[in-house]
């Protein structure tokens, strides 16, 4: 069957590349996000990965670059789309918000848009109705940005969205698999203050459509092993999806799932000396780094709330009082 997006129709057996327009600069010219689009010659689900919300998180082309090309619409049953740059004003700055944007807005915040708003919010309108509501599920890749390593799955959201999709997000998460701990949280009305409400994964999920959001790697690069068990993860869920052939890959490790996590914070300035690494399992209280001053006399010692999965781990150095070090994800006794 074929498919639209963003206008184009592509038939089946098609492989397209092309860009779209999503809005307007200041001077009239277009704005526009590059498109993959595979098209199998059989019907099947239409899946849409996404990338680089963030502008300054790679992971999503990290693993586009090396899974699209072995996807042949001869053998797909179904259609794969791919949107490595979601955000193309974030990663023209390499900063988490669009600072071309009045209100510097964060493109996972201000799902499904508004063809009303901001500059940000326009574009985030039209790739949803565009892109977004084609497709029967979405794999949205993160990465901890410049400043963070990250490793897990994020799942759940509010209440209707975890009635309505949240079987499917759970079973997403399973083939992803290789042992990355998953993150199943519920929708709280301070998540909603900070803007989590505007996620694509809440957005979709508010229409039926269940998103996994995937978070591997970060420092601002690309990393091998993270670039890795991203590939063969997303090929897991086509092989789910059975939209392609073949055994799924390192689905019968465990996985740890939290329904709790806790960002551990400084209450000064500093330096940090990591002394845990993402997976790690700690017990309540364990240190996990170690803040200095400039003449490298300890500040602080930075505790685990609970027995924990380390999910993120502070990647640059310096930090300011209240910054982001660790997430822990709570471990049952």
């Amino acid at each position: 069957m074929s498919v639209d997006v963003f206008g184009r129709r592509v038939q089946p057996g098609e492989r397209v590349k092309f860009r779209a327009k999503v809005a307007e600069q200041n001077d009239g010219s277009d704005v526009t996000v590059p498109v993959a689009v595979i098209c199998g010659k059989a019907d099947g689900p239409v899946v849409l990965l996404m990338g680089a919300q963030h502008g300054d998180e790679y992971s999503g082309w990290s693993v586009f670059s090396l899974l699209l090309p072995t996807i042949s619409p001869d053998t797909l049953r179904g259609t794969v789309i791919g949107l490595p740059i979601t955000c193309p004003f974030a990663f023209f700055g390499e900063s988490r918000v669009n600072t071309f944007d009045y209100e510097f807005l964060n493109f996972n915040r201000i799902w499904p848009g508004d063809p009303s708003g901001f500059l940000s919010q326009r574009m985030a309108d039209t790739i949803f109705r565009e892109c977004v509501t084609r497709a029967n599920y979405v794999v949205d890749f993160h990465e901890g940005g410049r400043d963070f390593l990250a490793r897990y799955l994020s799942i759940g959201g509010s209440p209707v969205v975890r009635s309505r999709v949240g079987d499917q997000k759970r079973q997403l998460a399973v083939w992803f698999g290789h042992g990355i701990p998953v993150r199943e949280y519920e929708m709280t009305a301070e998540a909603i203050r900070l803007g989590r409400g505007g996620t694509i994964h809440e957005a979709a999920g508010q229409i039926g459509i269940p998103a996994l959001t995937v978070e591997l790697g970060g420092g601002g690069t690309v990393w091998e092993e993270f670039q890795r068990d991203g590939v063969a993860g997303a090929r897991n869920i086509l092989i789910g999806l059975e939209m392609l052939s073949g055994e799924m890959a390192a689905v019968d490790r465990p996985q740890a799932v939290m329904h709790t996590c806790q960002w551990v914070r400084p209450s000064h300035g500093g330096f940090l000396v990591n002394d845990v690494k993402l997976g790690d399992v700690v017990t309540a209280g364990a240190p996990l780094g170690r803040l200095l001053d400039p003449y490298g006399d300890l500040v602080e010692v930075l505790t685990a709330p609970f027995r924990s999965v380390i999910l993120d781990t502070r990647f640059t150095t310096a930090m300011h009082p209240g910054d982001w070090a660790f997430q822990c994800g709570r471990l049952d006794p």
